[in-house]
This record gives C-alpha cells, structure tokens and sequence, in this order.
C-alpha cells in the first residue's frame, strides 16, 4: 500500500504529466516491490511450506493439488461475481463516493478514471499480460508466500486469521476502486489463501492468473470496437 501511495502521489502532484500512465505504472510498481521484499524476508526456511503447502511431499499432494486449484478458481468466479452484483446495487452519480470518505476530495483517481485506465490497457493484450504476470507473481508471493509463511502459528485459529487478515489486507490494496471491489477481493484473497496453505503457491498464482483472464475478458467489445472502428 504504501508503493502505491508513493507511485500515486509522484503521478498526480510531482509529475502530473504522468497521470494517465498510473494504470501502468501502479501495478508495475506494486508488484516489483512485492518480489523484492519477498525475496529479501522469505525465510529459506519456510520456502518448502511455500511450494508445497501442509501436504508438503505426501502422497495427498497429488489430488490435493488440482482440487486446490478448482477451489481457488471457484472462489475466484464468486469473488467476480460478487464484486459485479454490488456494482449493479449502486446508482451513484458522483464518481468520489465510490472512494473512503478519508480520501474523498483529494485529487485522486475513482474508480471510473481507474476502470478506464484498465480498459486502455487491456486493449494492448501483450501490455496487459505482462502487468498481469508481474503483479500476480508479486502479490502472490508476498500475500500468499511470505504472509503466510511468516503467520504460521501453532493452530488452526491463527492460521484462519493470517489468512483472514492477508486477504483484508490484499483487498485494501484495491481501495480505489471502490467498496465492492474490496469486498470482492476479500473472497478473492481467502479463496488464495486457503488454495496456497493447503497445496502451495502455485494454486494461488493459477487461481489469480485465471481472476485476472476474466478480468481481460469483459473488455472483449472494446477491443473489438479498436480493431473494427
């Protein structure tokens, strides 16, 4: 959160000019510091834990790796669709209500001037999947990875809050997007979390990875309307 306020403020009031790159710029940010500090703090310790999950080598792991994977992809397409029935619950008129009422009235981006910066990338597949890679990479490796790795406690309560809190605090990344977004991407982060604490990292890399394919799909008429003007 703080490398997005950072990225942000240096976008809109150090070099305003760089304002309509936020789209790119924030993620891109985002995730690169995501994989620097994982890399730094993730325990050599902990590093099998975070590849393989609590099945860690047995035998289980081989059906508890793709049911892991359905779950994370199910929990994602609820998250989706969470996230687009609150959308359609709200009538709102001014753009900034979509915003904390901490930050209504500073200058910067709602969710619509947000939404359109993702369209813009989105029309760009080979932009939009490098974004993609780099921040799902990110983030997973530091809020599903070394998160949780570090969260581990001696039971399971401490492990349902760490991920609980992980998920919270994944969400609040996404703060400018509005209410419905992090609450969508609250489901989105345990469904993650619960995917990659029982059969490792890579079912939430998959699992995100797909959130993000649905994401890149719902813009499918504006590139069709690009390519066909």
């Amino acid at each position: 959160m703080i490398a997005l306020g950072v990225a942000t403020i240096v976008c809109i009031w150090v070099v305003p000019r760089a304002r309509p790159s936020l789209p790119v710029i924030a993620p891109l940010v985002l995730g690169v510091v995501c994989m620097v500090v994982s890399a730094v703090l993730l325990p050599t310790r902990g590093s099998i834990e975070v590849i393989t999950g609590l099945a860690g080598a047995s035998v289980h792991l081989v059906w508890q790796f793709p049911l892991m994977v359905i779950v994370a992809i199910v929990i994602g397409w609820l998250s989706f669709a969470l996230e687009r029935w609150l959308l359609s619950l709200r009538r709102q008129t001014n753009e900034d209500a979509n915003l904390p009422a901490a930050l209504q009235g500073f200058d910067i981006p709602n969710r619509g001037e947000s939404m359109l910066g993702i369209a813009g990338v989105a029309t760009r597949p080979l932009l939009f999947s490098l974004l993609t890679a780099v921040t799902v990479i990110g983030e997973e490796l530091f809020f599903r990875g070394l998160f949780l790795t570090h969260g581990f406690g001696p039971d399971a309560h401490s492990l349902l809050l760490v991920i609980a809190v992980q998920a919270v605090l994944y969400a609040l990344t996404h703060v400018v997007f509005g209410a419905a977004t992090v609450a969508g991407k609250i489901v989105l982060g345990i469904g993650l979390g619960v995917g990659a604490m029982v059969a490792g990292l890579f079912v939430a890399i998959i699992g995100h990875a797909v959130y993000q394919y649905w994401v890149y799909r719902q813009f499918e008429p504006l590139r069709k309307q690009k390519s066909h003007p």
